[in-house]
């Protein structure tokens, strides 16, 4: 009898603390998410975009300040010029310029490029990831990284760029791949004896893939790009059409 009794008291103790703890999380759910609350920034997708010199931030996608790595120097260097652009009440002012970073060297197991995933994350904040994001990925897989754009820039700190630099078409957008490709080429002219360039390849691709960035904004801008291109933002199905295989296929020879 006094096992039952024990028995019956414990069910009510657990009944009881069950809708105490219930209670508590709805008190604590208003606490996080308090009844009329509004977000500070902009929906993803609402972000205002200004059409920008892409010449001009490609180029200060080289040392863009308080940014490193590929995917940082290139969301940085836009979002520095939309600042700009925009002034100082803009929503631009409260991202942290070194947001893309995150996206550096392709992430833990150097995929995607961060290069790509930096400008890709800033198109879907303006909402035109849908319309770009396709069209940008695809271009860089068929690209001769690195351009001789930037061979005469002067930077503000470090040395001048590297002239002639040997270029490859990786046919992929991984970093792995990218980064791999190029390199096999360049240690197989510079194994012959010539003259080996500073390294400095990839800070050139970074501003390649800045430049065509903003240049794809600044169409869909102009409503020179469809909605709805069928690439898109995480969540939505996206089909590449990479080949499977990644061979090296240079079209410059440094002499």
């Amino acid at each position: 009898m006094r096992n039952t009794q024990d028995q019956i008291i414990s069910r009510r103790k657990f009944i009881k603390g069950g809708a105490c703890a219930l209670a508590g999380g709805i008190v604590l759910s208003g606490t996080v998410f308090p009844s009329g609350a509004t977000a500070a920034v902009p929906e993803i997708g609402a972000w205002p975009y200004a059409s920008l010199d892409p010449i001009a931030i490609g180029q200060s996608a080289w040392e863009p300040p308080g940014c490193q790595g590929c995917g940082g120097k290139s969301m940085g260097a836009i979002i520095y010029g939309l600042r700009a652009a925009l002034g100082k009440d803009s929503p631009w002012e409260q991202l942290p310029v070194n947001i893309g970073s995150f996206g550096n060297g392709g992430g833990p197991l150097s995929q995607t490029c961060g290069a790509l995933i930096g400008p890709y994350l800033l198109m879907n904040l303006v909402g035109a990831g849908r319309a770009l994001g396709k069209q940008f990925y695809e271009w860089y897989s068929g690209f001769a990284f690195p351009s001789a754009e930037w061979d005469n820039y002067m930077p503000r700190s470090g040395p001048a760029p590297s002239k002639n630099l040997v270029k490859t078409i990786a046919n992929s957008t991984l970093c792995s791949v990218s980064r791999g490709t190029w390199q096999k080429e360049y240690n197989r002219l510079y194994g012959e004896g010539a003259k080996e360039p500073r390294n400095d390849r990839c800070d050139k691709l970074i501003c390649d893939c800045t430049r065509k960035a903003v240049e794809l904004l600044n169409d869909w801008k102009a409503g020179k790009m469809p909605a709805d291109a069928g690439g898109g933002p995480p969540g939505t199905r996206y089909r590449s059409r990479v080949p499977k295989r990644c061979m090296a296929r240079p079209t410059h020879a440094a002499t």
